[in-house]
């Protein structure tokens, strides 16, 4: 299969909504999670792809998703701009 389904978030935009989050009076409670679903095997792909290295695969059986509503995130905090693609390549891209 593909293997579950999650949406990352790029670090900078994780620490730009904690900020927000920071700068804001009250509490509330916000998911803090990228723009795009991808699948953990999509995600392991980009990564090898950044790295040089093709990943590996077992078979397992299917889990569960890890899918945040970001809704809340979008209201109070703010949509984060980078995508999965450019996230992996600014992480793992050439010269790191």
């Amino acid at each position: 299969g593909t293997g579950m389904r999650l949406n990352p978030i790029y670090v900078e935009d994780a620490a730009a909504a904690t900020i927000a989050a920071l700068d804001r009076d009250g509490a509330a409670v916000v998911n803090v999670a990228g723009p795009e679903v991808v699948t953990m095997r999509s995600l392991a792909e980009a990564l090898g792809d950044a790295i040089g290295a093709a990943p590996r695969f077992e078979d397992a059986p299917p889990a569960a998703d890890i899918i945040a509503s970001t809704a809340r995130q979008a209201e109070l905090l703010g949509v984060p701009s980078t995508g999965v693609e450019e996230g992996v390549g600014l992480t793992f891209g050439a010269g790191r």
